[in-house]
């Protein structure tokens, strides 16, 4: 076994251990809990056999199966970055509502302390 394979294995345990707790927290929608399933399990399988990953590599026509594996992993951040944007996004659209609301209610407060 390579210090790859290895190195594949502890991701592929590190990355259910997350999906694990995320799972039990409940903070991601189903897609994003069954896309981190799927990452985790697909890492193993083709760590623990790469044969299979030969045969996929064909399946999406590349010609070594490493490609397949860096052009999968290219689409993974991709879709994390687009994830995390979409957080940030959301994150300041409620912090500025949050800001919105706490000035109307202090600019009440002080109406209401003249008269």
């Amino acid at each position: 076994m390579s210090l790859l394979q290895v190195f594949f294995i502890v991701s592929g345990f590190t990355i259910l251990l997350l999906w694990y707790d995320i799972y039990k927290k409940q903070k991601f929608k189903i897609l994003h809990i069954l896309f981190f399933l799927g990452t985790a399990i697909s890492l193993l399988i083709f760590t623990l056999y790469p044969s299979i990953l030969q045969k996929f590599g064909k399946f999406v026509w590349v010609q070594r199966w490493a490609d397949a594996l860096v052009y999968m992993a290219i689409i993974f951040l991709w879709y994390f970055v687009i994830f995390l944007f979409n957080n940030i996004e959301k994150n300041k659209s409620d912090t500025t509502k949050l800001v919105r609301q706490i000035a109307i209610l202090e600019y009440e407060i002080r109406k209401n302390d003249k008269k």
